[in-house]
């Protein structure tokens, strides 16, 4: 009988280190999961601003930028939009921002929302 129980014990023994051999494998899997999750999160936004911009470029590079711009800081009002096209493009106005937003908001890409006072805030839709 001791024979017996010596070799259960033997075998409990190599469960267990097999057990630790797999929780670190599986924490390296666990790892290696969450990056390439973070990647195709990523890519997907990557592709779904692509998709936004392209819905707008018969409205031209102004229109482009605005939707890039809102994608990727929120919440803008016309000043915040302007100064940014100034800085990627070296100009920009606010006739044509607004003009553009108008556009924008008209093909249901963009929507007004409250800012501080009587500030008039942009961002695109959810469903945009």
């Amino acid at each position: 009988m001791k024979d017996v129980e010596d070799k259960i014990m033997e075998l409990v023994r190599r469960l267990d280190r097999v057990e630790n051999l797999l929780e670190a494998e599986l924490g390296d899997l666990k790892r290696d999961l969450r990056v390439i999750k973070a990647l195709l999160e990523l890519n997907a936004r990557i592709v779904h601003q692509a998709s936004l911009v392209k819905k707008v470029s018969h409205l031209g590079d102004v229109a482009q930028h605005i939707v890039r711009l809102l994608y990727d800081y929120g919440t803008m009002n016309v000043s915040q939009l302007v100064r940014a096209l100034k800085e990627e493009r070296g100009r920009g106005s606010r006739t044509t921002v607004i003009g553009k937003l108008k556009a924008l908001k008209e093909m249901g890409l963009v929507e007004e929302v409250e800012g501080r006072k009587r500030e008039k805030r942009y961002r695109l839709k959810d469903e945009g």
